[in-house]
C-alpha cells in the first residue's frame, strides 16, 4: 500500500496556496515591470499590495508542511519500502514539472538571444553547473549559496530548501514517534537558532544554514496539518480573541524590528522568523474554523478582523524604518488581515456571499500554484524584454505576458503532469 493516501482537499490550504502563488506572481511582475514606478500616486498601494513575495514563500514551506503531515497521518514509515514509497511520490510530484520547467527556461533563453541582445547575459550563465544544480536542487539566491539558481529563475531556490525539508521528514516521522510532537517542534526552533547564529553574529553565512534556519516554519506546518488530520479541536479562539493575539504578536515584531535593524544581514533571519510566528498563528487559528459558524456575530467579528486590520495597516503604512522600508508592523498587520478572510470561504450562503465569491479564485489557483510558481518569472522577463526590443507598449507586453502564464501553468499541472505520473506509476512503481 502507498504510504500517501489521498485525503479531502482543506479548502482553505487550497485557497491560501493559491493567494501565496498569486502573490509571488504579482510580487515579481511589479519588480520586473516596475509597476509602481509608472503610477507614483498610486506606488504606496502598489507596494502594500505586491511587496511581500518573500514572506508568501515563508508561507508556502508552512502550507508545504502541513500538506505532507495530513496526507500522511495515520500512514507508517518505519519500514523501507514506505520511505522509498514515500520518496518516489514525492518525486513524482516534484520533479516531471521542474524539467520541463527548465526546458522551458532554455527555449526562452535561446528565444530571447535571437530577439534581443539583452538575453547574451543569460545565455552565457546557462551552462552545465546551473544546469545540474537546480536539477539536484542545490541553487540558492541567498548570500552563502553554494551554486547559483537557473538563469532567469530565481524563485528555484526555494525548491532547494523544501526538498530538504521532505527528505528530513521520515526522520523526523521517527522521531515524533519516540519524543512527540511538542518536543521535536522546540527542537526545530533550536535549531533554526544554532543554524542562523553564525551569520548573525560573526556574518558568516552558508547554504546549510540558510536551509536549517528556516526548518521551523515547516515543522508548524506540519504539526497542525497533524492536529487537523487527527481531528483535534486545538486551541479555540473567537475572533476577536484571535485578532488580540495576533496584534500583540504584530507589534512585538516591531519593537524587535526597532532594535535589531533587519539590514544588517544579508539573509534576514529574524523577519523571516517572526512572519513565519504570524503565519503559523494564523494558519493554526483557521484551520480549527474553516467548517461552521456560530451566528452572525460570529460572522460579524470575523468581518469586522478583516476591516480593522486594514484600518491599522493605514496607520502603520506612514511608519518606516531607518533605511525607508515598510515597516514588519505594516507588513504583517496586512499579511494578518488578508488571511483573516480565509475562514469565510467555507462559510453558508449570507451577507458575506460577495467575499466568498472573491476568494474563490484562488481556490482554482491553489490547483495549479506549484506550476504558477515555477513558470511566471522566466515568462514575465521574456516579454519584458521582447516587448521593449520590439518597442511594444509595456501593457500590450503584460496583457500577452499575463494569460500565457496561467495557460502554461495549467497545461504542465493538468496535463503534462498527469501524464508523466501516469507513465511513472507504471513503469518505475511497480519496481519499488
Amino acid at each position: 500500500m502507498d504510504p500517501i493516501q489521498k485525503k479531502p482537499i482543506v479548502r482553505i490550504v487550497e485557497a491560501a496556496r493559491g493567494f501565496a502563488a498569486f502573490h509571488v506572481f504579482l510580487f515579481h511582475l511589479d519588480d520586473i515591470f516596475d509597476i509602481a514606478a509608472k503610477f507614483p500616486l498610486w506606488a504606496p498601494l502598489i507596494n502594500l499590495l505586491c511587496g511581500y513575495g518573500h514572506q508568501a514563500v515563508i508561507f508556502f514551506f508552512l502550507l508545504s508542511g502541513f500538506s505532507i503531515s495530513y496526507s500522511f497521518h495515520g500512514k507508517d514509515l518505519s519500514s523501507r519500502r514506505s520511505i522509498k514509497m514515500y520518496a518516489y511520490q514525492r518525486f513524482r510530484r516534484i520533479y516531471p514539472t521542474l524539467v520541463v520547467t527548465l526546458l522551458l527556461c532554455s527555449s526562452l533563453i535561446w528565444a530571447g538571444n535571437a530577439l534581443t541582445g539583452e538575453y547574451a547575459k543569460f545565455l552565457v550563465r546557462m551552462d552545465v553547473v546551473q544546469t545540474l544544480s537546480s536539477l539536484l536542487f542545490l541553487g540558492d539566491i541567498w548570500k552563502g549559496a553554494w551554486f547559483p539558481t537557473f538563469p532567469t529563475n530565481p524563485p528555484l531556490w526555494s525548491l532547494s530548501y523544501e526538498i530538504v525539508y521532505y527528505l528530513a521528514f521520515p526522520f523526523l516521522w521517527k522521531a515524533i514517534q519516540r519524543f512527540g510532537w511538542e518536543r521535536m517542534l522546540a527542537a526545530s526552533v533550536l535549531l533554526g537558532l544554532l543554524a542562523a547564529a553564525p551569520a548573525i553574529g560573526w556574518g558568516i553565512h552558508s547554504f546549510p544554514g540558510n536551509v536549517a534556519s528556516l526548518y521551523w516554519p515547516w515543522v508548524v506546518g506540519a504539526y497542525i496539518g497533524y492536529l487537523k488530520a487527527s481531528g483535534q479541536k486545538g486551541f479555540q479562539m473567537s475572533p476577536s480573541q484571535y485578532f488580540v493575539t495576533t496584534s500583540w504578536l504584530i507589534f512585538a515584531i516591531f519593537y524587535v524590528n526597532r532594535a535589531v535593524p533587519l539590514a544588517k544581514v544579508e539573509l534576514p533571519f529574524l523577519s523571516d522568523w517572526l512572519f513565519g510566528a504570524v503565519f503559523g498563528t494564523t494558519m493554526y487559528f483557521f484551520m480549527f474554523r474553516d467548517a461552521k459558524f456560530s451566528g452572525w456575530k460570529d460572522r460579524a467579528k470575523t468581518i469586522a478582523v478583516v476591516f480593522i486590520g486594514l484600518g491599522l495597516l493605514a496607520v502603520c503604512a506612514k511608519t518606516t524604518l531607518a533605511d525607508g522600508t515598510l515597516s514588519v508592523i505594516a507588513r504583517s498587520t496586512l499579511v494578518a488581515a488578508l488571511f483573516s478572510f480565509f475562514p469565510l470561504i467555507n462559510a453558508p450562503r449570507g451577507a458575506i456571499d460577495a467575499v466568498r465569491a472573491f476568494l474563490m479564485p484562488f481556490e482554482k489557483i491553489g490547483g495549479i500554484s506549484y506550476a504558477l510558481y515555477l513558470v511566471h518569472y522566466p515568462v514575465l522577463l521574456f516579454f519584458f524584454y521582447w516587448g521593449a526590443a520590439q518597442n511594444m507598449a509595456w501593457g500590450i507586453s503584460l496583457a500577452l505576458a499575463c494569460p500565457m502564464i496561467f495557460i502554461i501553468a495549467w497545461l504542465f499541472e493538468k496535463f503534462f503532469q498527469k501524464k508523466a505520473s501516469a507513465f511513472m506509476d507504471r513503469w518505475i512503481k511497480p519496481h519499488i
